[in-house]
């Protein structure tokens, strides 16, 4: 898991990179585990820390493109495949898996395609509401699927505190994009 390290899929891309997805090509990938340097998705070469950005190689099995930046869940039946992202009621029955890699291109990664989950690091995500710096963040299962948001203080049930998905780095204004620190409790060490 060394920065160093040659990744099969470079970050910012997918598996398949525009083509045709198939969902059994690089099923030999799945659940690939690498550390990136923490780039700044608008500009590669620009840091925004010292540390890495850890990300699992998974196969999106949503209905739709996954977009950069979006919290997704786990698939049920298959190790290293997400659903898509938490939607009202599945945020309090289904475990965030991560973030999906916000140096992808707007379009996202299609139905079938591997794609870099983040699940330690830096990563920009869309607010459902403001989020402050160091604020608790976690999946928002309200309003638009996919997005993350703040918890009021004491009403974090079981089932939130599972979806919780890092720390606010900076001030994001509600459904402005902003940086996060993503710390998922169940991914790779």
């Amino acid at each position: 898991m060394a920065e160093n390290s040659v990744a099969p899929v470079a970050r910012g891309e997918t598996f398949f990179k525009g083509g045709t997805a198939d969902a059994a090509g690089g099923l030999h990938l799945e659940g690939t585990v690498h550390a990136f340097p923490d780039t700044d998705p608008d500009d590669v070469v620009k840091r925004r820390s010292g540390g890495n950005c850890v990300c699992i190689l998974v196969r999106n099995k949503h209905s739709a493109a996954v977009t950069p930046g979006q919290v997704v869940t786990w698939d049920s039946t298959r190790p290293h495949q997400t659903t898509g992202a938490p939607a009202g009621g599945a945020v309090g029955v289904t475990i965030c898996a991560g973030v999906v890699d916000d140096h992808l291109p707007s379009a996202g990664a299609p139905v079938d395609d591997l794609y870099w989950l983040i699940v330690r690091g830096r990563a920009k995500i869309e607010a459902q509401g403001s989020i402050g710096h160091n604020d608790h963040v976690f999946a928002s299962g309200a309003t638009t699927a996919g997005r993350a948001g703040v918890i009021a203080s004491g009403s974090v049930s079981l089932t939130t505190a599972l979806n919780q998905i890092g720390t606010g780095s900076e001030t994001i204004s509600s459904t402005a994009k902003g940086d996060i620190i993503v710390n998922m409790r169940i991914g790779p060490a």
